[in-house]
């Protein structure tokens, strides 16, 4: 949610394609048509109204999906944040726009009406902030950017919020940790913050940290390594395949399959709960000495014992890698040479 969601064209990223060296003839008609010559991107702000914002209604949303955590976007690589921040006079939803405080409003909302862990998703690094810009230039060698403007804000957002997810993002996945001073950050925030018994943090509070350390690894967008991993991670994955909000000029082709989303999660999942010696049970079949339980489409034969007495049969479940199951989502047993 942002100031970025009134052209809701192309992707988030929409700023920075604008003043690409390389304009897009799309982006370049869509602006001729919509902006006047003098236009910036700043003055968007004003037509950010949030008018359709309902925090109990996305409340209510979150919890009938069964979500367990929400991560709300509170400022990204525009710099726009969606709460009255004390470090961007005049460049916030509360001082212009909407005229409301949408960090608070949602995180009241999920507190009050559900048991949903409420996170924060914070961009450390601004597209065309200038104090940014020098730094970069300095090859990171100064830090008049975290010093005025990163690290007041995450301060801020935590102090007042009270998060229990800390999101760091990077527009650009540049300066070191000690460029952001994330290590302090993070033993005030684990230390002395006011959820420092809560609060987890993912892994990209630097150039250095990014898939090393965290609370849990996001690595890289739409991380799904296909394996069972040996540390916490997350999948933060798109509906569109090329946005991560609303655009107006995305299609149905864009947008992932009923079967991609649940391939997603089923082998995100399968790589996260990782079950030893499940065992099927089974009531009615009454075993003999030759039988045989198999799984269509794999190739081993299952371990299973007999119920007491003779009725019903256990079957353990070996463990399987998900990309090895003859299927995504449903598999078949075989049971031979049964008594009954």
């Amino acid at each position: 949610m942002g100031c970025i969601f009134v052209p809701s064209f192309s992707s988030e990223w929409f700023w920075p394609h604008w003043k690409s060296k390389h304009l897009g003839p799309d982006i370049l008609d869509f602006t001729k048509r919509n902006c006047r010559p003098d236009f910036t991107y700043a003055d968007f702000a004003a037509d950010f109204t949030a008018e359709f914002f309902n925090p109990d209604e996305w409340a209510d949303i979150f919890k009938a999906s069964g979500a367990g955590y929400v991560v709300f976007t509170t400022k990204h690589g525009g710099g726009f944040p969606n709460w009255p921040s004390s470090h961007s006079f005049n460049w916030n939803a509360k001082a212009v726009g909407p005229n409301r405080d949408i960090v608070g409003d949602l995180a009241e909302a999920i507190r009050n009406r559900t048991d949903i862990k409420f996170g924060t998703y914070y961009c450390l690094s601004e597209w065309f902030n200038p104090l940014y810009l020098k730094d970069k230039e300095s090859n990171f060698t100064t830090q008049n950017f975290v010093k005025t403007k990163a690290m007041p804000d995450l301060y801020e957002l935590v102090s007042k919020y009270k998060p229990e997810i800390v999101w760091a993002d990077m527009v650009d996945d540049l300066g070191p940790a000690s460029y952001w001073t994330s290590k302090e950050f993070l033993a005030w925030l684990f230390n002395e913050s006011p959820v420092k018994d809560t609060v987890v943090t993912n892994d990209r509070f630097g150039q250095d940290c990014k898939c090393k350390h965290g609370s849990y690894k996001t690595c890289t967008d739409r991380f799904n390594p296909g394996v069972l991993q040996k540390f916490k991670w997350e999948n933060c994955m798109t509906i569109d395949r090329d946005s991560w909000g609303y655009r107006r000029n995305s299609n149905l082709e864009a947008y992932l399959s009923v079967h991609d989303i649940i391939s997603t999660f089923a082998s995100t999942i399968r790589q996260v709960y990782y079950i030893h010696d499940a065992v099927l049970k089974l009531g009615a079949p009454i075993p003999s000495q030759q039988t045989e339980v198999t799984m269509l489409g794999y190739p081993d034969k299952f371990i299973w014992k007999a119920g007491p007495g003779g009725q019903g049969i256990y079957v353990t479940i070996p463990i399987i890698p998900w990309n090895k199951l003859p299927c995504e989502w449903a598999w078949v047993l075989k049971l031979t040479h049964i008594s009954n």
